[in-house]
């Protein structure tokens, strides 16, 4: 069964590491590592995540400092969705808890030195829904069901592109990712931008949570579940 999608409830950067952990830093690998989210796809994807970060304006919804997002997290965040792309669940979803399992993994290897944040990964997330650079097929969710959604052929193809050039030093041409390539990605995909998960309830149990809701005077969230 997938995982709902859930948001965690601290955001503080490493509150989702055990405490004490701290990543191991290893020595740089080949890029055929046997990791579903290689260090060198993460590695490469920085002059693609810079450019991004220049072309959107990722907004986080906490007032911590600590949830700012930097290059290094769009980058991670890509190659997350990059793997679970190419290695889809069987129904097509992408539970956070998914991307969440797969960036902790990198960040304990000393992939990447960012810990996972749900506020960060929803930054990014949404931004990238706001390019038109994702595939939303379904952005509900509810208890024991994912949102489905994936990386859109055009942002598939950037982050080809920025792993073949090979130089995380030069910057990205903009005819791999620019003003008008984004523009294109959202006219392709105009119902989806500021498109955001929504939680809805089972039809079967809507009902009866709802009769709930109005005998406890919370006539309004009664509404917004409908």
């Amino acid at each position: 069964m997938p995982e709902p999608e859930a948001e965690p409830e601290a955001d503080a950067e490493g509150a989702h590491e055990p405490e004490g952990e701290k990543p191991v830093r290893k020595a740089p690998r080949g890029s055929v590592s046997g990791k579903l989210v290689d260090p060198e796809v993460i590695r490469g994807l920085e002059p693609l995540a810079r450019r991004l970060l220049e072309l959107g304006a990722p907004e986080v919804s906490s007032s911590s400092s600590r949830a700012k997002v930097v290059a290094e997290d769009v980058q991670t965040a890509l190659a997350v969705v990059r793997a679970c792309t190419l290695h889809p669940n069987p129904d097509g979803s992408l539970p956070l808890k998914r991307a969440k399992a797969l960036w902790d993994r990198a960040y304990r290897a000393g992939d990447t030195t960012r810990a996972f944040c749900w506020h960060r990964f929803k930054a990014v997330r949404d931004m990238l829904t706001d390019m038109g650079l994702l595939e939303w097929e379904d952005s509900t969710y509810r208890f024991g069901r994912a949102c489905r959604w994936r990386a859109g052929e055009k942002l598939m193809g950037m982050m080809e592109e920025a792993l073949r050039s090979g130089s995380t030093s030069t910057p990205l041409p903009s005819t791999i990712v620019g003003r008008n390539i984004i523009a294109e990605a959202q006219q392709e995909r105009p119902d989806q931008v500021g498109l955001r998960p929504k939680m809805v309830f089972p039809s079967l149990l809507r009902e009866d949570w709802d009769e709930k809701l109005v005998e406890a005077g919370l006539e309004h969230l009664a509404r917004r579940a409908a």
